[in-house]
């Protein structure tokens, strides 16, 4: 356990995140890892750029001086530092740079052909019920070769059931790794203020929300008990740093 803490088991994991907004799913398990004493990189090759707004410390890089910030962020360095958290936009990471880090999250919104796709370990995909975002999600080859996590959120009863989202999609999910989150004021509010404050606390998030995070935790970095994961969950949903 105490070499994983160090940093000293390898090339991190590589885990890629694909669909509709979810930046708040790699802000809350950034935390929790990070509270495990993990070192965690967080990068940003979506389309809309959503996990980078929830980054604050992001914007005083804007206009002109991002770029000039980008091309030195090739370094492990360089990157910003989002309260013991590193975050990259756009860069490619390698194996030089997952080298220096437990875990990398990575946000490819729909961008399911990106190169670095093929270096993750893991798949999370999220999904509502609208049939355009589903559509979107198909690429069988892609789903089949790596484990999967499927996350529906801001799900509604109707006939359009689990089920039926992930067989339009194209993704078979085991049972375990399936997690469907309806529709729930609480979670909205939390997500949003995860874009204007820069440790927003998630606490009293649905039961499901939970679940996957813990979860996941667990399958990533098996070494750690439940009751360290526990801890960690509870630290990182108050917002402490």
């Amino acid at each position: 356990m105490e070499d994983v803490r160090n940093g000293k088991h390898g090339e991190g994991i590589q885990v890629g995140f694909f669909g509709i907004e979810k930046y708040e799913l790699l802000l809350y398990l950034s935390r929790i890892l990070r509270q495990l004493g993990l070192r965690v990189l967080l990068v940003d090759y979506s389309e809309n750029g959503a996990l980078s707004a929830g980054i604050p410390v992001w914007d005083q890089f804007g206009g002109a001086g991002r770029e000039e910030l980008a091309a030195e962020n090739a370094s492990y360095q360089t990157a910003v530092d989002y309260c013991g958290i590193h975050f990259l936009r756009e860069l490619m990471v390698g194996p030089a740079v997952r080298s220096r880090y437990d875990c990398v999250l990575i946000d490819f919104g729909f961008e399911l052909e990106h190169e670095a796709v093929r270096e993750c370990s893991r798949a999370v995909i999220v999904s509502d019920q609208q049939l355009h975002n589903i559509h979107r999600l198909r690429h069988p080859l892609l789903w089949e070769s790596m484990p999967v996590y499927a996350v529906l959120k801001d799900m509604c009863p109707c006939r359009i059931t689990p089920d039926y989202i992930l067989e339009e999609a194209g993704v078979k999910a085991e049972e375990g790794y399936r997690y469907v989150i309806y529709q729930d004021a609480w979670d909205a509010k939390c997500r949003i203020s995860c874009q204007y404050s820069k440790l927003s606390p998630f606490v009293r998030i649905s039961r499901e929300y939970r679940e996957f995070l813990k979860n996941i935790t667990k399958d990533l970095f098996p070494e750690f008990t439940k009751s360290e994961i526990d801890r960690a969950f509870r630290a990182a949903e108050k917002g402490e740093c």
